[in-house]
């Protein structure tokens, strides 16, 4: 340890030329403090001397201390037998003269008068020239450097004003304190003061140093919170040129906010804030272009040049909480009669003006700090004193062992706790710094500092108050250097951050805090594009006018066919339902029932299970409908087309449902195979402004795969309703057939190109339903409604000759048919009916008596050329005459098939 003092020693007493003898502040007393003072500004080498002498960071500094020391001195209740003493020397703001004065201050901590092999005193009980302490200094810049010397000799140091959150770290700077909190605060609170004054646009000007260095980063990380924005930052060494001066105000001066102001916040000592100001107020119509920030560097200081005072007019800042220590002005302005202990006396007097009669005194308002630090040390060697003397007054022998050491005094500083000048409780945060409190300033017109607010943090929750009359104040903001974008616009940010133009959201976009962003799926802008909100989900329901009168048309369908049902199954013995074959045709309403039906399931919410529905229902209704229609045209065919006398198979009823069905199924059972292999679901389809709930297979070609079968059906329908269109009226369904099917053709046309070319799921929906409605209506009226106005209101049609005569032969030559009355060798008569391609063309052949006897009722079921039409016109000519078996001879007449049945024939 004694040869790293000594190393020490010799590399700091490099500058010892430099400093004028002598130079010290000394007040006795049995225990002595140093005292760190920037008695002078700034130290020049070029000139070997320090720089301007300061009022109030340095002479009302220096003597702030030795007031504070001899106020304890006078009181016997903190210090009983026991009296503190000084020793204050000067800084000159220069690391090099700290270092060394505190070289000078650590000769006093090796005592001579010590032993140094026995370390016991040699003379008395007193410590003569003994170092407990060290208060100061005041910038951060120089604390570093002053607190890693004193480290290595354990001498405990406080200082009044150094703030750097550097200094925080305890495992560097171990016997360091302060009665000031870290400028990490000091942040927060320049943070809070903009957001209250409404300056979102800033300039920094910093200072190269520790300080500058850390307060401007913890500024800039605060910008996080979006309070302000920082447009630039610029570095000032401690005694900046001329040139560099005006450099920094030509950059300031390009960014300006948008009231042509610039706001800086000066992170400056006051030496470098004063030629800065110097030189703005030489550039011409710089005065009144720029509001100041002052941070507790400067903020507070009295000002000696006018034209610094003019460009200074309206600044705000922020100083550690201002107060006064009671008494020292008025101690401090009595010291003009006379001072011959402070050895810079007099250099303030001639600096400062004052003369021995007056001397204007502004007392700097954190002056208290040194008083907190003074009495810190006071109560700490008061703790000692009870703690190693028991009760004994003055200086015991365990209590001077122990001073020396200085680990013990620095655990007795950490617990100090007392009630300062201000009111409060003084103790340490974290054994290391003093509460966070600040005043927020403001330079008025009067030129001078007024406090206008504080802020304070304790517990986690920081506070900001500015009186009510200062919150419209004249240099408040907003200070920005653009206008805020209106919802819906976005900023596109210029070379200078915080400056941007403001650029419309387009489409399904919202202005958010990082430009024009899109909103996520299901969700729209709002009306001013703030935001986005959720899309309303449209389907079509129930409640739709358009389903009403859907389902309504339906409905009426549905009663007509159940009408059909009825009346039909009711009169089912008259020839002209006989027909129509009864069973084919409660099957084919059953499909116009379900088409009618299926609407209902088109138009409910979509969901798995209505989109599953939809899939059969509508592949089904028309292979149903088809598929019937179809097996009655083949079976009428296959009748009226007979070559052969021989009896059709698979023609009756029962084979015609069975077909019917065996056709159904094999759809049926793709249909079943396409859901188990792909599962009807549900999806959103979104646009920007709305969202429509869907069958996943609406959009696509499915329901166009599975209408296929149903096409064929349908043409193979057209094909046998051509084939069989010259059949007996009774028989003309073939000929409603394929009306319907060119009609369905038709609808089909245009349901395709609704479907398929269109976006609007409802309009797709609708012509589900209104394709499957006028394909049903044109089937029910075509089909039934004429032969239910027959069976209703014209029962005298409803006969045989009707059933069986073609359209154009609906006239005498008809009715010129008959029926014999007796046939020759037969006891009753008997009706026979000639059936051919072109209908009904005789009857009562009295040549077939011979096969009445057979049946009562004997139907030939097919003749099958137009030699047999002739035939058998001719047979009807000659019913006039008289009958004569030889007339036409039976094995003359042309081969027919006679039908063995116990009722007409149904088609």
């Amino acid at each position: 340890m004694t040869l790293l003092w000594i190393y020490m020693h010799v590399m700091v007493s490099l500058s010892i030329a430099f400093v004028p003898e002598d130079d010290k502040y000394i007040l006795e007393g049995d225990l002595v403090l140093g005292g760190l003072f920037p008695i002078h500004s700034t130290f020049k080498p070029e000139l070997e001397k320090c720089s301007d002498i300061q009022g109030q960071d340095g002479i009302q500094a220096l003597e702030a201390m030795k007031y504070s020391i001899q106020t304890i001195n006078n009181d016997a209740k903190i210090l009983p037998g026991l009296s503190l003493g000084m020793v204050g020397v000067d800084t000159c703001e220069s690391e090099t003269i700290s270092l060394d004065n505190t070289n000078e201050l650590l000769d006093m901590r090796i005592n001579k008068n010590v032993n140094t092999e026995t370390c016991t005193c040699k003379s008395g009980n007193t410590m003569t020239n003994n170092l407990i302490g060290v208060i100061g200094p005041a910038s951060s810049k120089l604390s570093i450097p002053v607190a890693s010397l004193l480290r290595l000799f354990k001498v405990p140091q406080i200082s009044y004003q150094s703030t750097s959150p550097e200094l925080s770290d305890k495992t560097r700077f171990q016997y360091f304190k302060r009665t000031v909190p870290s400028d990490y605060f000091q942040a927060t609170a320049i943070a809070d003061l903009l957001k209250s004054l409404e300056y979102k646009y800033i300039s920094i000007v910093y200072e190269d140093s520790s300080y500058g260095f850390n307060f401007k980063s913890m500024l800039e990380k605060l910008t996080m919170r979006g309070d302000f924005c920082v447009g630039v930052s610029m570095k000032l060494p401690y005694d900046p040129s001329d040139t560099q001066n005006q450099h920094t105000i030509k950059t300031l001066l390009k960014h300006k906010n948008m009231k042509g102001h610039i706001v800086v916040v000066l992170i400056l000592r006051p030496h470098t804030a004063i030629e800065l100001f110097k030189a703005v107020s030489q550039t011409t119509h710089a005065k009144s272009s720029f509001h100041w920030i002052a941070t507790d560097g400067w903020a507070g200081r009295a000002f000696k040049n006018d034209d610094i005072k003019k460009v200074l007019e309206g600044s705000v800042g922020v100083q550690l909480l201002l107060g006064n220590i009671p008494g020292f002005k008025t101690y401090f302005t009595s010291l003009v009669n006379g001072n011959p202990t402070n050895p810079w006396w007099r250099d303030y007097m001639y600096a400062y003006g004052c003369t021995q009669d007056k001397c204007d005194v502004e007392e700097f308002g954190i002056l208290h700090y040194i008083n907190d630090a003074v009495k810190t040390f006071a109560y700490a060697i008061r703790g000692m004193h009870e703690a190693y003397c028991d009760k004994a007054d003055g200086l015991c022998n365990s209590l001077k062992t122990a001073l020396r050491g200085g680990t013990q005094l620095l655990e007795f500083l950490g617990n100090v706790s007392f009630k300062d000048n201000q009111g409060g409780i003084f103790q340490f945060v974290n054994s290391s710094e003093g509460p966070a409190r600040y005043s927020i300033l403001r330079y008025n017109e009067k030129e001078q500092w007024e406090i206008i607010g504080n802020f304070s943090q304790a517990g986690g929750t920081e506070e900001i108050f500015l009186n009510k009359k200062y919150r419209d104040d004249k240099y408040r903001g907003p200070s920005v250097c653009s206008l805020s974008c209106p919802f819906g616009y976005a900023k596109t940010i210029s070379e200078d951050r915080c400056c941007w133009q403001c650029t419309k959201c387009s489409g399904n976009q919202y202005s958010g805090d990082f430009g024009c962003m899109p909103c996520p799926v299901g969700s729209h802008p709002n009306n001013n594009k703030s935001n986005c909100t959720p899309i309303h989900i449209d389907y079509m329901s129930f409640n739709d006018p358009a389903a009403i009168g859907t389902l309504t048309l339906s409905s009426i369908g549905i009663a007509v066919c159940i009408v059909v049902i009825v009346v039909f199954t009711i009169n089912r013995e008259t020839p002209l339902v006989k027909a129509t074959d009864l069973k084919l045709s409660l099957l084919l309403v059953f499909s116009l029932i379900l088409s009618y039906g299926s609407s209902a399931a088109f138009l409910a919410e979509p969901s798995p299970i209505s989109c599953g529905l939809i899939r059969y229902l509508l592949g089904l209704c028309y292979t149903l409908q088809y598929a019937t229609l179809l097996t009655k045209t083949i079976r009428i065919y296959r009748l009226f087309q007979a070559k052969s006398l021989e009896k059709k198979k698979f023609i009756n009823s029962r084979s015609s449902i069975t077909l019917t069905l065996l056709i159904t199924f094999f759809h049926v059972l793709g249909l079943t195979v396409w859901i188990i292999f792909d599962r009807p679901d549900i999806r959103i389809d979104y646009d920007e402004d709305s969202g429509v709930l869907i069958c996943d297979d609406a959009d696509n070609y499915s329901y166009a795969i599975s209408l296929s079968y149903s096409v064929a059906l349908l043409i193979a329908c057209v094909i046998f309703a051509v084939k069989t269109r010259k059949i007996p009226d009774g028989f003309k369904e073939t000929r409603f057939i394929a009306i319907c099917s060119y009609t369905t053709c038709i609808v089909w046309l245009a349901f395709a190109s609704t479907f398929f070319f269109t976006n609007n799921n409802i309009v797709r929906v609708l012509s589900l339903c209104i394709t499957l409605s006028i394909n049903s209506t044109v089937s029910l009226c075509v089909l039934f409604l004429s032969r239910l106005y027959i069976i209703i209101f014209k029962p005298r049609l409803n006969t045989r000759e009707r059933v069986m005569t073609r359209g154009n032969e609906k006239s005498d030559r008809t009715s010129k048919c008959y029926t014999a009355n007796k046939s020759v060798g037969t006891e009753e008569s008997s009706d026979e009916y000639v059936y051919t391609k072109n209908g009904l063309l005789a009857a009562s052949v009295p040549n077939l008596a011979p096969f009445s006897s057979k049946t009562k009722r004997q139907v030939i079921s097919a003749a099958h050329s137009l030699h047999n039409i002739s035939i058998l016109n001719n047979l009807i000519d000659d019913n006039d005459h008289p009958r004569k078996k030889e007339d036409i001879p039976l094995k003359h007449l042309p081969r027919i098939t006679i039908s063995d049945v116990e009722t007409e024939f149904n088609v």
